[in-house]
């Protein structure tokens, strides 16, 4: 595939996400609106309890797939591969749903002595199941680079998913935002399941000794993305998880508001990625220096565009929280920043990963730096919280763990496949923004802010294009 057709699926890919995320983020708003900091921090336990034992099921299967089904010549074997990938998913997520169903009452009761989260776990149990089968079913319309589909089929379920969700929590508080969960998510495999379904025409079941090739395929890369997923999993929760021993859930609230802002980064990356994944595995397939080519070029611009989004989301930070949210959430404002810059670094990890290290073959790579992430941060965290630390404590743990292995990261391209991600281009995009990034430290009135923010951004844009950066954004 050209760079060309690859840059015109990451464009469309962002246009996606940014209609996707605004809509989510006036869902979360709504729900952080109408329910109250302790019910708000007590989802973000649920979902963290729950997300950690539920990475368990990963098993690496959507990378594996994609990368799987993106080589693939016969629709026929891509077929195959999806439904390897699918009853393998099965094999691990339904003993592991039946296990978190049944072992709810002991977490809640034992653990966290919070018996209000009983039949919330139990919900999210069933839900675990749900999202497995989307994720397999959305990887093979990746790997066969159906993305205008499925671009199609998140805009549709972003619109659902936000009138279900604000209904039912509205009706039902918290618990409803479980109920909206599992209607929403079957909803979204009925549709990625009827589009590839007309994608492939045909869907033949893989013979045994099939089943077994395909398997091993998809499992070699699949098993070390899959330790990388329950560190990174691990990671993301470790804040509400240690949080939720320690503190009460009024904390556990603003620590969970905090990652609204962060979050969103990981759902540009994680786009990004799906579409890297499969165009530059079928790059590196067929001609190196090619791959290197738009390698180079590609983390450029993409990473642009990241640093962009997140000086964007701390520097309207605290309008966000004060004007749409309530004051209620203003103890947040410390750590909005620190929990920006950790998923800004995690987004860039996972470009890097799903573009250069995973289509080389150096996924190996990715697990190492994320056995970095957990012992830094979870060490770090320990230590300020011994010396008096609170949610901002747990907020710089979080960020250096998750810095220092992307530093490693990048020294691991540079020795093992000569490619300097670290270029002047870079460092200068990051200084042009760096005064947005600074100025959330000062008070200023609300017009000299976006006179500022503008004047910057124009500047910003002006620079991607002298650089030839910008043909990424269409200008």
């Amino acid at each position: 595939m050209s760079e060309k057709r690859l840059v015109k699926f990451q464009i469309w890919s962002i246009i996606t996400q940014a209609i996707t995320i605004s809509i989510s983020t006036v869902q979360n708003l709504i729900i952080v609106w109408l329910l109250t900091p302790a019910e708000y921090g007590l989802i973000g336990l649920v979902l963290s309890i729950g997300a950690f034992i539920g990475v368990y099921q990963h098993l690496g299967l959507v990378d594996g797939a994609i990368r799987e089904i993106s080589i693939q010549k016969k629709k026929r074997e891509a077929a195959k591969i999806f439904w390897t990938s699918l009853f393998a998913r099965l094999i691990i997520t339904v003993p592991v749903s039946i296990a978190v169903y049944f072992l709810a009452e002991v977490i809640a009761m034992k653990i966290y002595h919070r018996p209000e989260i009983i039949f919330p776990l139990k919900l999210f149990a069933f839900a675990l199941i749900l999202q497995g089968i989307q994720g397999i079913v959305g990887a093979a319309l990746s790997g066969l680079h159906k993305f205008f589909l499925i671009y199609l089929i998140q805009i549709f379920d972003s619109f659902f998913t936000l009138g279900v969700f604000v209904f039912l929590v509205w009706q039902q508080r918290f618990i409803g935002f479980f109920y909206a969960l599992i209607l929403t998510t079957i909803v979204m495999i009925f549709a990625l399941f009827i589009a590839l379904w007309i994608s492939l025409q045909k869907m033949p079941y893989p013979k045994l000794f099939e089943f077994k090739k395909y398997f091993k395929a998809v499992f070699d890369i699949g098993f070390v993305l899959y330790l990388s997923k329950i560190l990174y999993v691990f990671w993301q929760r470790m804040g509400i998880l240690i949080l939720g021993y320690f503190v009460l859930p009024m904390s556990l609230g603003y620590y969970n508001f905090s990652l609204v802002f962060g979050t969103k980064l990981t759902l540009l990356s994680q786009a990004l990625s799906e579409v890297n994944l499969a165009v530059m595995s079928k790059t590196f397939s067929e001609d190196f220096k090619k791959f290197k080519q738009m390698s180079l070029r590609n983390f450029l611009k993409v990473t642009s565009f990241l640093w962009l989004i997140a000086a964007t989301l701390m520097y309207f930070a605290k309008e966000v929280t004060i004007y749409i949210v309530g004051e209620k959430y203003i103890p947040a404002l410390p750590i909005i920043n620190i929990i920006i810059f950790a998923f800004l670094f995690y987004a860039v990890l996972d470009l890097i990963s799903s573009s250069i290290l995973v289509p080389a073959k150096k996924h190996y790579y990715r697990l190492y730096s994320f056995i970095l992430v957990v012992v830094i941060s979870f060490a770090t965290i320990l230590i300020l919280l011994n010396q008096g630390w609170d949610i901002k404590g747990v907020a710089l743990g979080s960020m250096l763990g998750i810095a220092v292995a992307l530093l490693y990261i990048f020294y691991v391209i540079f020795t093992k496949l000569k490619f300097n991600l670290l270029s002047k281009e870079l460092f200068i995009i990051i200084l042009i923004l760096s005064p947005l990034i600074l100025l959330t430290y000062i008070n200023l009135g609300f017009v000299y802010k976006i006179l500022i923010y503008f004047s910057l951004v124009v500047i910003y844009l002006f620079y991607l294009q002298k650089k030839k950066i910008a043909t990424f954004i269409g200008l």
